[in-house]
């Protein structure tokens, strides 16, 4: 089901601006300076090796190193250690893998947790959600590290439940990975989950279950290494101000424009784990509901905290799993920066409630079912999945109907005619019948083939993505070893289609350094002359990175005088 939900489309995407193309390019260098011989390496790309990650001759510290070694690795096994062969699927590999993985981990610890019915019905709805489907197409970090944090989360269950040396090994050992993946998040979401349980249940149970001091110092030991490389590479005082500024410095302010209100990802939850949100809410409810029946108390303080004894002590594995989402989720919603993707270490968690409020909800035993308002939410969540559906698929069509690609759009078309005629009406069907198991089997079939007809089918070859690799095809075919200076259009995924080369000029620069290379080629984008030129090759598309149509030329540089 995972290969289903995350191939099509994974070889034949264009590198997708900016975080691919920068990962990608960074992996790529990486990769070059171990297998390029001494003679063939450039020592403005090069100088980093293993130790640095570089975007040509920029240092790339931001994130840690274990994404870029696992992409250079897929990259080189797929090339057959012959760099120059590289594609930019290669590097989407390690994402794919942990995509499944985290898949996977999930049907595990559910089958733990509450039995295999629950834990492939997570699975499942995890697999077919929209931002699962998208970043497994992602040469980037973010997979890779909700996989690890998944995989430190049920290890972190299985210690707590076992008390065993060897499991709280095996749990400091996997953050120490996922500190080399990016930084503090998933220290952050298991401590934050330790220390929950611990103030619920008012016991050091928990955290002396996890022998924190042995144990952090296992994850430093993982860690160091590379830490004292880079820092030796670099210096200890920027090293120690990048880290800085990027938990820190996020957490105060927004980064690079992304920022929201408080609620941002509460809001973007509901359509970022669909079709996995029919029995979210009431899944996140039930325990709290279920424990606050065995609460006593003289006031609403005594209640709560009897309350939350009876949650640890009564019903451990959705204790555990709030203690996962709850804190955590705060501190995303608290944080300056915001991006959609930031909440997904905690979607595993919540898959899980989602699924174990299923069972109850079947046999009819939850009073829920029979409310009417209910009912009525159930009913706005598959008119939700039915507008999806069709949006997605609509979209796939649009975007090859827009290039004149009839074939992709009659299978874009066929694709969703087949996907709202039957897992589109069943899920409706079986939602008027109640029987909300079968609904929600069939939004995930729908799902999934929405995502089909989509980045499948639409998106591979569409113009508005595909810019970039047809300015490289350009610039190949006028000269393959030519400079190239960029001017007005800076994407990475240009630097990463042209292997580096591309360099970024200033609006104020560049007609000086095309005196001074006249052999090289200009990439111009027309808003930046006073007249588009005439007589060269011409690309024109749309910068979806900021939201405008663009043309640029391909123009020598021994002719920059005569651009207006």
């Amino acid at each position: 089901m995972c290969l289903a939900a995350f191939l099509p489309g994974f070889f034949r995407l264009p590198t997708i601006d900016r975080d691919e193309a920068r990962f990608a390019q960074a992996s790529r260098q990486m990769l070059e300076a171990v297998l390029l011989t001494p003679a063939e390496r450039d020592p403005a790309l090069h100088a980093g090796g293993l130790v640095v990650p570089m975007v040509q001759d920029t240092p790339r510290l931001n994130k840690p190193p274990l994404i870029y070694w696992a992409q250079a690795a897929s990259a080189a096994v797929l090339t057959g250690f012959e760099p120059m062969r590289d594609a930019i699927w290669m590097y989407r590999v390690p994402s794919l893998l942990a995509a499944v993985g985290t898949v996977l981990l999930t049907w595990r610890l559910g089958c733990r947790m509450f039995g295999p019915r629950v834990g492939i019905l997570a699975a499942g709805m995890l697999a077919a959600c929209p931002i699962f489907v998208w970043e497994a197409r992602q040469a980037r970090a973010d997979h890779l590290l909700v996989c690890v944090t998944t995989l430190a989360m049920l290890l972190l269950w299985t210690t707590l439940r076992t008390r065993s040396r060897g499991w709280a090994a095996a749990f400091w050992l996997a953050v120490g990975l996922g500190v080399l993946t990016k930084g503090p998040i998933t220290p952050m979401v298991a401590l934050l989950a330790v220390a929950a349980l611990a103030l619920a249940g008012r016991t050091w149970r928990p955290l002396s279950g996890i022998r924190p001091i042995w144990g952090v110092f296992l994850a430093v030991l993982v860690v160091a290494p590379w830490v004292l490389a880079v820092a030796t590479h670099v210096g200890f005082g920027e090293y120690v101000a990048i880290i800085h500024d990027e938990t820190l410095g996020r957490s105060v302010s927004a980064k690079e424009g992304h920022s929201g209100p408080p609620g941002y990802h509460l809001l973007l939850v509901l359509a970022l784990l669909w079709p996995g949100t029919l029995l979210l809410g009431y899944g996140v409810v039930r325990p709290w509901l279920r424990a606050k029946r065995a609460a006593k108390g003289p006031g609403w303080l005594s209640r709560t905290a009897a309350t939350l004894r009876a949650l640890v002590y009564d019903r451990p594995a959705e204790a555990f799993l709030l203690a996962w989402i709850v804190p955590s989720w705060i501190v995303f919603e608290l944080v300056s920066t915001k991006l959609p993707h930031y909440t997904m270490p905690l979607y595993p968690a919540l898959a899980l409630l989602a699924a174990r409020a299923m069972p109850p909800v079947v046999r009819g035993s939850a009073a829920i079912v029979r409310r009417g308002w209910f009912r009525a939410l159930a009913w706005l969540w598959a008119l939700f999945g039915v507008g999806v559906i069709v949006a997605a698929g609509g979209i796939g069509i649009a975007l090859a109907a827009h290039d004149d690609r009839v074939a992709a759009a009659s299978a874009a078309a066929a694709i969703l005619a087949i996907a709202f005629a039957v897992p589109g009406v069943s899920m409706l069907l079986a939602i008027r019948r109640r029987r909300y198991l079968a609904a929600q089997v069939a939004a995930v079939a729908g799902a999934v083939m929405a995502w089909w007809a989509m980045i499948g089918v639409g998106l591979p070859g569409a113009s508005v993505v595909d810019l970039s690799p047809r300015i490289a095809a350009a610039l190949r075919a006028a000269d393959e070893t030519a400079a190239v200076g960029l001017v007005g259009y800076h994407e990475d995924s240009l630097i990463f289609a042209t292997r580096g080369r591309a360099q970024r000029l200033a609006d104020d620069q560049w007609r000086t350094w095309a005196a001074s290379n006249p052999g090289a080629l200009l990439v111009v984008q027309h808003d930046r002359l006073a007249a588009p030129p005439e007589g060269y090759p011409t690309e024109r598309g749309f910068n979806y990175s900021r939201g405008k149509p663009v043309a640029v030329s391909i123009v020598p540089a021994r002719d920059a005088d005569r651009l207006r």
